[in-house]
């Protein structure tokens, strides 16, 4: 009973931290994924253009009746906003790629 409490309340404080924030549907659809990617595939970071190939092959190639993939500025802009918000970190890496990572500590859960 306290772990499934304190699942819910980590819900809770991720989704408040969410909805206190100027966040777009997108921005947080991108949040969602890099944070499927990350644990997921338990990696630390991922570069932006394997990310645009991981949410472009989510949402587009699964998903029949959309056919439009995002493009790389549209996925810049949004990085940077999400950037800018503290939930991401973006940094370049030796090989000058973008390393993007989520900012966990915008999320308090609590253990």
């Amino acid at each position: 009973m306290n772990k499934e409490k304190t699942t819910k309340d980590n819900a809770f404080l991720a989704l408040n931290t969410l909805v206190n924030s100027n966040i777009t549907k997108f921005e947080m659809k991108l949040l969602h994924k890099l944070l499927d990617i990350e644990t997921n595939q338990e990696r630390n970071g991922v570069t932006q253009k394997d990310f645009l190939e991981h949410y472009n092959d989510f949402y587009y190639n699964e998903i029949e009746h959309l056919n439009e993939a995002i493009k790389q500025s549209q996925l810049s802009r949004s990085l940077k906003s999400l950037e800018n918000q503290n939930f991401i970190i973006i940094k370049k890496s030796e090989s000058n790629q973008l390393i993007i990572t989520s900012n966990t500590e915008m999320f308090r859960f609590i253990s």
